[in-house]
């Protein structure tokens, strides 16, 4: 499993929002980054110790994101 890199989560939820705004589902409000928080969260989820991730599959992964 790869790494979630920072760009490429920014152009994920850039393309959700505007997918999401055309079908007036979001506003502009709707992804909007706060500090330093999601690159934060990023580094959280790949931390591992032992050579062992502590988020090995999707699962526990996709939990730090919401």
């Amino acid at each position: 499993m790869r790494a979630i890199e920072l760009d490429e989560a920014l152009t994920g939820m850039n393309e959700l929002k505007r997918a999401l705004m055309a079908k007036e589902k979001a506003t502009d409000l709707f992804a909007q980054v706060r500090g330093n928080g999601l690159a934060s969260t990023l580094g959280t989820i790949e931390q591992g110790f032992g050579g062992e991730l502590s988020n090995p599959n999707i699962a526990s992964r996709s939990a730090h994101l919401l």
